[in-house]
């Protein structure tokens, strides 16, 4: 019988010994690199570093240009895939005057909505609205058509919405 006691009593002392050790080492595997802010992920691997140890990377230059490129062209994205209105497209001697005639126009009646006028040569075209669904963007599209009779729902990068 006291054997039995001794036994028990130092098979609950091994398992709340356990499970501290595993409690700890969870919560230290939580720190991760996202905790270091937002840096090359190379320059991180490349360094020496105690806590992270040293990763040395051989790769081909043309991937290292190619990672650069694709750093480049995505820097200069901004907005995300969604949909607009496009209420005016044309070309000829005074469409430009005329696209700016309607964007004004537009922006006096629906100040709450923003207009882009482009210039794909040689047509200017004025698309309005940042409507991330479909359904969305039919909904606007149904008030306008009262006004802008050819007006049509057209895929589009939009801007970020405001927060």
């Amino acid at each position: 019988m006291f054997n039995k006691t001794i036994s028990d009593k130092m098979q609950k002392l091994i398992t709340a010994l356990l499970l501290v050790l595993i409690t700890s080492a969870i919560s230290l595997a939580q720190e991760t690199i996202k905790d270091m802010g937002f840096t090359d992920m190379f320059i991180i691997a490349g360094e020496n570093t105690a806590k992270y140890g040293k990763v040395e990377i051989f790769s081909d230059a043309k991937i290292d240009k190619l990672l650069q490129k694709h750093i480049a062209v995505n820097s200069t994205n901004s907005g995300l895939k969604g949909f607009r209105i496009q209420i005016y497209f044309n070309s000829g001697y005074n469409s430009r005057e005329e696209a700016l005639r309607i964007k004004s126009e537009f922006e006096t009646n629906y100040p709450n909505a923003k207009a882009y006028l482009t210039h794909q040569s040689p047509f200017f075209r004025l698309r309005v609205g940042n409507f991330r669904t479909r359904a969305d963007a039919m909904r606007f599209e149904k008030e306008l058509k009262l006004v802008y009779r050819g007006c049509w729902i057209v895929e589009d990068k939009i801007e970020f919405p405001s927060l």
